[in-house]
């Protein structure tokens, strides 16, 4: 057991050298768009972000703005045996859609016939808080950051990351994805995926790496805000469908947005989330006749 922890130290160590840095708190948010983006972004509403929900649960929920102990709530679920994803839908009755729904996520992705609609993102530094939730690394952060698709605006209220990708393009999966999870006044969730590929490190994910939690279920803050456009591609093409939640109760009605380029990770990034979770990917679903824009 203690060369185990040794090991995964090691591994997390690795991947922090030279990625601890943070741009300073005092730049200007980022307004990038894939149409035109010329308005001040309106300040941002304060309802979404009282306290930020879990990736598995309060999703579902657009009234959950207490912080729910996920796990307590619901049926244990993985991602293999017999509590994994074949078998969600038959864990519990609000785990239905896993297995009933015809609009899931996530799914393999090809280029479709008409064109996405515009994504705006207007992104600035944020104060946020790390989570190992049990099924993932995730981070909750305060006001400050949402997008724009068309005439409506979403709040991101956290992200979180999966490997190997859990869209596919044309087949081929990547490394890792990041989902950026952005909810509206009315509690409508709209996601980007961003897909990771071994190469450059990431500074923003070694300040996250090295305020992991040491054990599941706990939190920590992050040491000082971070910016989530450092995991935007500078390509802002994308695919938009509509889709589901990637973890139970798999419900429906979510915006998804999918980055064609991905962004980038060191081996030893990967390798560190790797070290904690192996593999948290749902496989891809079927499409069941959904059209994909973009």
């Amino acid at each position: 057991m203690n060369n185990a922890r040794l090991t995964v130290a090691s591994l997390f160590t690795l991947a922090l050298v030279g990625c601890t840095s943070t741009p300073p708190a005092e730049d200007p948010p980022r307004h990038v768009s894939t149409a035109a983006a010329t308005e001040t972004p309106p300040v941002a509403s304060t309802a979404a972000h009282s306290a930020q929900p879990t990736h598995e649960d309060a999703h579902a929920k657009p009234d959950a703005h207490a912080k729910p102990d996920a796990h307590a709530a619901h049926a244990h679920w993985s991602y293999d045996g017999t509590t994994g994803p074949e078998k969600w839908g038959e864990l519990e009755a609000d785990f239905s859609s896993c297995k009933t729904g015809k609009a899931q996520s996530p799914i393999d992705l090809v280029a479709g016939k008409t064109k996405a609609p515009a994504v705006t993102f207007e992104y600035a530094k944020v104060e946020g808080t790390v989570v190992d939730n049990g099924h993932t690394i995730q981070v909750n952060v305060k006001p400050g950051a949402k997008i724009k698709l068309g005439v409506a605006t979403y709040d991101l209220v956290q992200f979180h990351f999966h490997t190997p990708s859990e869209h596919r393009v044309g087949g081929k999966d990547t490394p890792m994805e990041v989902h950026l999870v952005h909810k509206d006044a009315q509690g409508k969730l709209a996601v980007v995926g961003v897909l990771i590929d071994a190469g450059a490190k990431s500074e923003a994910a070694g300040a996250i790496w090295s305020a992991i939690p040491a054990k599941a279920g706990a939190e920590q803050a992050l040491s000082a805000p971070i910016d989530p456009a450092a995991f935007v591609p500078k390509d802002l093409a994308h695919f938009h469908y509509s889709g589901s939640l990637t973890t139970p109760g798999c419900s429906e009605g979510v915006d998804w947005t999918v980055m064609k380029k991905p962004i980038t990770m060191s081996d030893e990034q990967i390798k560190a989330f790797k070290a904690k979770y192996p593999m948290n990917a749902r496989p891809v679903q079927s499409l069941n006749g959904r059209a994909v824009d973009g």
